[in-house]
């Protein structure tokens, strides 16, 4: 029997009820956002053969419409038992099992929980290894994606916008960022369910994040047999590819020689100049 897109279809208790119009019905979600590997392999880049290795490439391609309430009363609804992430929507349980990680997120089960912290990880190190020009005097006290390398800077980009979104500064590295770098530039095998799972109770003890995964999620709720027919269904749009428009952004542009930052260029063309006055000169 289909049960009404309101209030009482998608929370049963009228305390509960109070409590998710007080705390929860204005909690945002997060901007969707989503690539395709093969754009970036086709223009030269690295970072997409990182994300394949790891095995997230269903989970960061997922282009799908999403259902923002049903969204909201899950993470309302969300707790934890015995490691599987539990909740319950429109009176359907959900949990978070293997079987939907694998099949529903495309995701490898097993791994490190790297952003909790690794042996040996030098923050600092980290950094300063992403970073095109290391040796130029920069204040260490903020680590800024600006400076970083074009796949390092994708990377980053792709952990805190789509694999482990927790805040809106994405103009600064956090250190969980840095965990997963390394383990991506030294393919080490996150457990990614456990990430995103850590991730999901993290955001609803901070009341002021916004709420990620939201594709993710309600495909998992469709599948599991809650009803969205008369839900409001959102879908993306063109800013949520990741593509050209944000390498621009990012303050590259396309080359003979490919991708390179506009500082790049610039230096391409003075050495390429002082090469031509050269020649000239003999």
């Amino acid at each position: 029997m289909s049960r009404p897109s309101q209030l009482e279809g998608w929370i049963s208790n009228d305390e509960s009820q109070s409590k998710f119009l007080d705390c929860w019905k204005m909690r945002k979600l997060t901007t969707h956002k989503f690539l395709k590997l093969s754009f970036f392999r086709s223009e030269g880049f690295l970072f997409q053969n990182w994300l394949k290795r790891q095995g997230v490439r269903k989970f960061v391609e997922m282009a799908d419409p999403w259902y923002r309430e049903l969204v909201k009363v899950f993470y309302y609804n969300l707790w934890i038992s015995e490691g599987t992430l539990c909740s319950r929507v429109q009176g359907v349980d959900i949990k978070l099992i293997d079987d939907i990680w694998t099949n529903i997120a495309g995701l490898k089960l097993g791994g490190e929980r790297c952003h909790l912290g690794m042996e040996g990880f030098h923050k600092f190190s980290v950094y300063q290894d992403s970073l095109r020009n290391p040796e130029e005097v920069r204040d260490y006290s903020h680590y800024k994606t600006g400076g970083m390398k074009k796949d390092d800077r994708l990377a980053v980009f792709v952990i805190s916008r789509i694999l482990m979104p927790i805040g809106s500064n994405h103009a600064q590295d956090t250190t969980e960022d840095l965990y997963l770098l390394k383990a991506f530039k030294e393919n080490i095998q996150v457990n990614w369910p456990t990430t995103i799972s850590d991730n999901m109770l993290k955001v609803t003890r901070l009341e002021s994040a916004m709420l990620p995964y939201c594709v993710f999620i309600s495909k998992v709720l469709i599948h599991l047999g809650v009803d969205s027919i008369g839900e409001s269904s959102e879908s993306y749009s063109r800013t949520s590819l990741i593509n050209k428009f944000v390498l621009h952004k990012m303050g590259m542009q396309h080359t003979p020689n490919g991708w390179l930052f506009k500082n790049e260029v610039a230096e391409e063309d003075e050495e390429a100049r002082g090469s031509s006055s050269i020649q000239g000169s003999v």
